[in-house]
């Protein structure tokens, strides 16, 4: 038996529960299974065939069905006063709701957000703020390698020196040329 071919089966004495439906996409009514309402709706009136829609109404505002609807729409969830909302309710979605800034909770059914830690112990650093699901995350500071800054001061140095010996010896260079040229001038 496939999804879309939901069948009845009957033995003649009590055809009702040999009803098989497709718990996802319909629901049983009397000897027959019904398509289940559009998200955002719910069931006012079932179907009176195998395989039907029945008649379908939009959920109240403050009320939603998420999934295929059945006979009635389930209240919006209202955040609690240490939550804040981040989603809206809407007739196919329930408001989503998650802790203030500066709080967080952890697991699936938050019972209670609570502060985030403000600093980390001595000796520890940041590795990752406060978020609505988890408390700062703290551990030993990340270093990229030994500290090299005192080679600075050296390499500076080093490139001085380099300067003034090139500038140096160019100048002697010059010299040099300047004066094996008035030589051979006086030759003349």
């Amino acid at each position: 038996m496939t999804t879309s071919e939901s069948t009845l089966r009957s033995t003649g004495k009590d055809p009702g529960p040999e009803v098989t439906c497709d718990p996802e996409e319909e629901y049983r009514h009397g000897t027959h299974c019904c398509l289940r309402c559009p998200p955002g709706t719910r069931v006012t009136q079932p179907c009176t065939a195998q395989g039907t829609l029945g008649v379908c109404a939009e959920c109240p505002l403050g009320q939603y069905s998420h999934k295929n609807g059945l006979d009635h729409c389930w209240p919006c969830t209202r955040c609690r006063e240490d939550q804040e909302m981040w989603a809206p309710c809407y007739r196919k979605s329930d408001a989503r709701c998650r802790c203030k800034a500066g709080h967080y909770c952890e697991g699936p059914d938050c019972a209670a957000c609570l502060p985030c830690r403000t600093s980390c112990p001595e000796g520890e650093e940041l590795l990752q703020g406060c978020t609505d699901t988890a408390d700062i995350v703290c551990g030993a500071p990340i270093t990229g390698g030994p500290d090299m800054s005192w080679l600075w001061p050296i390499l500076i140095v080093f490139l001085v020196l380099v300067l003034i010996i090139w500038g140096v010896g160019k100048c002697r260079c010059s010299r040099a040329r300047s004066g094996s040229s008035s030589k051979t001038l006086h030759s003349i």
